[in-house]
């Protein structure tokens, strides 16, 4: 078999002007992207690329000659316009392997700042009706599976309405209760992980690996929302894992990475709501460590308890016999039916916004008001 063939076919510049230029390969489905500024340092990642594609790039003659076609390749503009962040951009909505709305230049999507392992999990499985008819018709009665759907649904819409765009949510409660479960539900509107073990959370991240990157952990759920299962993996002890709670969720609630000398751009930011699931509170979880919180502390991660209940978090089991069976059927659900829920949202949401985007802000501040008066007016907190 004959090496394939490659071709400069355009160049184009991501929002903050850097440049790139785009390849196609003979036979290969999707162009090869590479930013010009790494090629001059380190061309091994787009050799790699080209070489996976089918062509021969193993001498130095070979090598020699993509960097002379390089050099000499030029266009009067750019003819492409490339992304480099998850969700909202201009009249578009990014997800790893969807774009949504219309765009002037064509676009393309360059991620590779972020984590592998947490943008492949944008993914799907199944269809939009079959989720709702097996996992969302079973969050009808329950408080806590509908709050995680809702939760997961906010992202989107955060560009569109006032006030807060940034803060957590977190189910507490005994072990055993269904919160987990709670956590994957919400988290299958937009996808699972890749792999036999990592689908065991769903969509899930843990606070174990997320304090060390919490950056490019906020930076990978953009404008969707991020899930943390088990306040217990913080850390070794009571009083790291506080630390790191408190750290985390000061952390996320400034919605941007922090300004440093090592960064080449302006700080990169992020909006959505995340869930935690503990086995104690906020609260608890501070004291239990040693450390005073207050009001500040407690209004950047609110506490969804799980009150006393024969069946853990659930208000109705929907027919099966225990707490147990219900939560173990969710589960295996949520690993055939995913990542339909959020796409589909986002389409409509944009077919609104191109159709009357002043109404639609409207319509979701006219939303937002209803609710809030509707909880000062109730005071009643007890249900959850």
């Amino acid at each position: 078999m004959d090496a394939k063939k490659y071709t400069i076919v355009g160049e184009g510049r991501d929002a903050g002007g850097r440049r790139y230029f785009k390849l196609s390969v003979e036979g290969w489905p999707e162009p090869i992207i590479t930013a010009a500024d790494t090629f001059g340092t380190d061309p091994s990642k787009l050799i790699a690329a080209l070489t996976n594609a089918g062509v021969n790039l193993f001498s130095r003659e070979s090598k020699n000659a993509l960097l002379m076609e390089l050099q000499s390749f030029s266009v009067s503009k750019p003819n492409f316009r490339v992304i480099t962040k998850l969700g909202h951009s201009r009249k578009q909505f990014v997800l790893p392997t969807q774009t949504f709305g219309r765009s002037r230049r064509p676009t393309v999507t360059v991620l590779d700042d972020l984590d592998p392992a947490m943008t492949s999990k944008y993914r799907s499985r199944g269809t939009g009706e079959e989720w709702q008819s097996q996992i969302a018709a079973l969050s009808v009665g329950n408080i806590r599976l509908m709050f995680p759907i809702s939760l997961s649904l906010t992202g989107p819409i955060l560009r569109y309405v006032k006030g807060p765009r940034t803060g957590g949510f977190q189910i507490s409660g005994s072990a055993e209760t269904g919160k987990t479960t709670a956590a994957i539900v919400g988290g299958s509107v937009w996808g699972c992980h890749v792999g036999t073990e990592r689908q065991e959370k769903g969509f899930s991240e843990s606070w174990h690996t997320t304090g060390g990157k919490l950056e490019l952990t906020a930076l990978a759920h953009n404008d969707t929302t991020l899930v943390l299962d088990e306040t217990q993996r913080a850390g070794r002890n009571a009083r790291q894992r506080a630390e790191v709670l408190l750290d985390i969720a000061f952390s996320l609630a400034e919605g941007n990475e922090r300004e440093r000398l090592t960064n080449t751009s302006s700080a990169r930011a992020w909006r959505f709501y995340y869930l935690s699931t503990s086995n104690l509170t906020f609260s608890e979880l501070a004291r239990a460590g040693g450390i005073e919180i207050d009001d500040a502390h407690l209004g950047r991660l609110f506490d969804i308890p799980c009150l006393s209940s024969p069946h853990g978090i659930y208000d109705t089991l929907h027919d099966f016999r225990s707490g147990e069976e219900f939560s173990d059927a969710l589960k295996q659900r949520c690993r055939r039916y995913f990542g339909t829920a959020g796409p589909g949202f986002v389409k409509r949401l944009l077919e609104h916004r191109d159709k009357d985007q002043a109404n639609l802000k409207k319509v979701l501040s006219k939303y937002r008001k209803r609710l809030r008066i509707s909880l000062m007016v109730s005071n009643d907190f007890t249900r959850w």
